[in-house]
């Protein structure tokens, strides 16, 4: 740009509106500067800048909305040039230097500007009845945008918070006008037959902007902030969710900027202002009954907004428009709505559905990797963070690379935050980088990915003392052949043979070095090897060992259990393991304590005096390094693993390393059975008193698990017990494996008080009701369920009669 056509504004007294309204040279002059700054880069615009400047802006925001007087068309142009300048300098606010932030801050935070700004808010929602396409309402929005854009990096380095425009703002977010654009949006497009909106049907005029857009987003985005929006009896919530399905559903919202505009700050107050606990509430309400239409009409956040998520993550127009443009307002839209899924993927709530819909999801895999070649650095972080929670196998070995690929972009941004002076990038923690790659590394074939990066981790620990980094090389250390290679890194050896060196004796970071030692047999940790602790080491599994309070017994043939889960899942373990205590011929092994009192010694000789280990399969289990530990130290020592699933929806397929180790393993489907799981520990126990024998004649069938078809290797005595049988004598266990065996999973809860006799009189009533009128309908039992129950009695009853003839 050609600086030679720039005024000099010197020449002029002042920059006043009095200067402006009564010199035709010096607004001339002025404008011509500020047309000419406006596509200067931002350093050279900062600097150009004229002093005093926020005087005139103060001066004509008052002159609109305190003397209530209609603007000039120059002091139009100028609010019109001013407000783009200050929103490209806040836009572009990430990527500069500190400098020159510094310099935006002040520019953009005068208290003369910022009194002016509030007084206009007030007035716009409490007084303004004029034209709703007036253009100030428009230049305001960018003024407003602009601040708050500055405001969320800089709020800590303001000596005045702009408390009262915030105030202000808040109470626009439930005002009647904000109410009444909500409704008349869901109205207008409910009905709607095809998706068509424009800004000429009157919806989205610059009123509606500023509230459901630029209000929204500036109340959300405003720190320090509450965590709940403040709303009575939930409605504006409804109403804001309802606003965004009616608006993803039907309308074309990919080709009008205001429609995203509007979106985006819908989805930041969704997002940042309501309370994750209060989403995973009314999110399991949703999904606990997806068929009842009006359970779902009176839910904010319905299986529907779920749905509209999807689709607008799914949008090709708006990622094409990222590329092609580079549409702020559309990165932010779908930034914040990544931002949303991740918060509700991380947390930690032990009914939290959304993790498991994600992952069941065929589409939303394929839809997240659209993003990691987008050229928006923070919306391919975003989607690494939700790809790192719901990543399954499958998708690593379908999708070509991808392990490949993901590693290598997170370690570029981990570089980039662990070289800025802030240990952030583009506005992420240098630790929470670290964090989201423990999330993905919990596959073996993503820590292969991880070689080439081993030695910038181990720096990170010297140089960096980061504990995520110690915790990664701890899990990667229970990899086979990753152990290998640590083995052989003479950096990670120095770590180890001298923590104090680095650590000065935390006991945090100790414990992990101690583990990681264990596992790459650095030390000899087994004491059992050595004949002087060998009594002391008894003795304290003898305190452990415990058949239901009763001291015990010397009998070698009694089976003994040692209890592996996660201390996430105690609850339900407990009930599991309460119920096993009342067996007089059992030995349970069960560590109550916390994580953080995990002895290495204590969990070994545990193992070792035991004959079965059963592992409490969940999601928290397979991501816990101490449990991984307890299935590789038992599978080194032969022990019996009885793989349990506690969890809905949890599968073995999902993790190589598990299912490398369990697919010869029966399933036992705690989370099939409930409290307390008659049926499944009936099953359980009589398989732990059968595999007690050492004679055992195995044979291998493919057995329908929760999970996939697995092959399965158990006694043939045991799994042909009720075949052997006339089904009149069958007990429930007989009944339940019946069930199992025939695909029949759904009848297992209503059939668990069965006996052989009742499932007679029940196969006949079915056989009778041809309609099914007497199927009830609050049971999980429907036609296709009733099919197979026939066909399997069918063959059963058939078996029974060719045994009885023989």
């Amino acid at each position: 740009m050609n600086q030679n056509n720039i005024v000099d504004l010197s020449q002029y007294s002042s920059l006043s509106v009095e200067q402006f309204e009564n010199n035709p040279s010096f607004s001339r002059d002025l404008l011509q500067n500020l047309g000419l700054y406006s596509q200067y880069d931002i350093p050279t615009l900062v600097q150009s800048l004229p002093k005093r400047m926020h005087n005139l802006t103060k001066d004509i925001l008052n002159i609109w909305s305190s003397v209530k007087r209609e603007l000039t068309p120059n002091e139009l142009k100028y609010l019109d040039l001013i407000s783009v300048i200050e929103l490209k300098m806040a836009d572009m606010i990430q990527v500069l230097e500190k400098n020159i932030v510094d310099k935006i801050r002040d520019i953009l935070f005068p208290t003369p500007i910022i009194e002016a700004l509030t007084t206009c808010v007030t007035y716009i929602r409490d007084e303004y009845v004029g034209d709703r396409t007036n253009k100030i309402l428009f230049y305001i929005i960018h003024m407003l945008d602009a601040r708050i854009l500055v405001h969320r990096l800089c709020y800590q380095t303001l000596i005045t918070q702009p408390d009262d425009l915030y105030d202000e703002i808040t109470r626009c977010i439930t005002h009647k006008h904000s109410k009444t654009y909500l409704k008349s949006s869901i109205s207008n497009f409910s009905c709607t037959l095809e998706k068509s909106l424009t800004t000429e049907n009157n919806n989205f005029d610059y009123l509606h902007l500023f509230f459901i857009g630029c209000c929204t987003y500036f109340y959300s985005l405003y720190k320090p902030q509450p965590q709940t929006i403040p709303i009575d009896n939930d409605k504006y919530i409804y109403l804001y969710c309802k606003y965004f399905r009616t608006l993803i559903s039907q309308t074309d919202y990919s080709s009008n900027e205001n429609i995203i505009y509007c979106l985006r700050g819908v989805m930041a107050l969704l997002t940042n202002r309501i309370s994750i606990d209060y989403w995973l509430t009314i999110i399991n309400q949703a999904f606990l009954e997806p068929d009842d239409t009006m359970v779902q009409a009176r839910n904010p956040f319905n299986i529907h907004f779920f749905i509209c998520i999807s689709e607008l993550l799914n949008n090709d127009n708006l990622i094409k428009k990222i590329v092609d443009t580079w549409s702020n307002n559309v990165t932010r839209l779908l930034d914040i709505t990544m931002v949303f899924l991740n918060n509700l993927c991380v947390a930690d709530n032990d009914t939290n559905q959304v993790v498991d819909l994600l992952k069941n999801s065929p589409h939303y895999v394929k839809i997240l990797i659209k993003y990691i070649n987008v050229p928006y650095d923070r919306l391919r972080l975003m989607a690494f963070f939700v790809l790192a929670e719901i990543i399954l196998l499958k998708d690593l070995k379908t999708i070509p690379n991808i392990a490949e690929k993901l590693t290598h972009l997170v370690f570029e941004f981990i570089q980039k935050a662990a070289d800025s002076p802030k240990r952030r990038y583009n506005g992420i923690p240098f630790e929470l980088l670290l964090k989201s790659l423990l999330t993905f590394i919990e596959q073996d074939v993503v820590k292969k990915e991880i070689i080439p990066y081993i030695d910038l981790i181990i720096d990170y620990i010297i140089q960096k003392r980061e504990f995520s980094a110690l915790k990664i090389i701890r899990k990667l250390s229970l990899s086979t052949e990753l152990a290998d290679i640590l083995n052989q890194n003479q950096k990670l050896s120095e770590i180890l043979n001298n923590p104090k060196k680095y650590f000065d004796g935390n006991e945090k970071h100790n414990k992990i070095i101690e583990e990681i030692r264990y596992q790459l047999k650095v030390l000899p940790f087994e004491h059992q090897e050595n004949e002087n602790k060998q009594e002391e080491q008894q003795r304290r599994q003898q305190a452990l060992l415990t058949d239901s309070g009763t001291s015990i017994r010397s009998k070698s043939d009694f089976p003994k259990l040692f209890i592996s889960y996660s201390h996430k899942d105690k609850e339900i373990c407990e009930t599991i393991v309460n119920e096993l205590k009342k067996e007089k011929n059992l030995k349970v092994w069960f560590d109550t304590d916390k994580v953080k009192d995990y002895v290495i010694e204590d969990i070994t000789a545990g193992v070792k005096q035991s004959d079965r280990i059963l592992l409490m399969l969940s999601d928290h289990y397979v991501k816990s390094d101490y449990c991984r530990r307890e299935v590789k130290f038992s599978e080194s020592h032969n022990k019996i693993l009885m793989p349990c699933i506690i969890q809905k929806n949890f599968r073995v397929t999902n993790y190589d390393w598990l299912n490398f180790i369990l697919e010869d393993k029966f399933v036992y489907s705690f989370h099939k059975d409930n409290p307390p799981y008659t049926l499944t520990l009936t099953r359980l126990i009589s398989h732990i008193n059968d595999t007690n024998n050492n004679e055992i004649d195995n044979t291998s069938l493919t057995v329908d698990s929760p999970n996939t078809s697995i092959s399965v290797t158990i006694n043939k005595k045991r799994t042909s017990n009720y075949l052997m049988k006339h089904l009149a004598a069958w007990n429930s266990t007989d009944i339940w494996e019946w069930c199992m065996d025939n695909k029949l999973d759904n009848w297992t809860k209503s059939l668990r008080h069965y006996d052989g006799e009742a499932l007679l009189e029940l196969s006949k009533l079915i056989n009778k009701d041809r309609k099914l009128k007497n199927i009830c309908l609050n049971s999980q039992i429907n036609v296709f369920d009733v099919a197979l129950f026939k066909s399997a009695m069918k063959k059963i009853q058939l078996k029974n009669d060719n045994n009885n003839q023989a």
